[in-house]
């Protein structure tokens, strides 16, 4: 937060910049899983349907670590099925 507070000034979007930057991370991020063992459509549903998760919106609002969390984690899970299933 330190660092949108230098470039934005200590204002409430500059606390929230990072959480939902990280809440976007995690939408492709399911987004690129789906397409990986399903269709586009079912990718796009399960990324449209994590918008829908008021827990989710939430942490995408607040200045918590745990979209962060999240967002690395849905990562990590794409990055291991994609070495499982193509070794790249």
């Amino acid at each position: 937060s330190n660092f949108t507070y230098k470039i934005f000034g200590i204002n409430e979007f500059a606390a929230r910049f990072f959480p939902a930057l990280f809440a976007l991370v995690a939408i492709l991020g399911v987004y690129l899983l789906g397409m990986e063992f399903f269709s586009a459509r079912t990718a796009f549903l399960a990324a449209i349907f994590l918008l829908m998760v008021p827990q989710f919106i939430v942490l995408a609002r607040s200045n918590m670590m745990d979209i962060f969390l999240m967002a690395f984690s849905v990562w990590g899970a794409y990055f291991f099925v994609k070495y499982l299933l193509f070794g790249e």
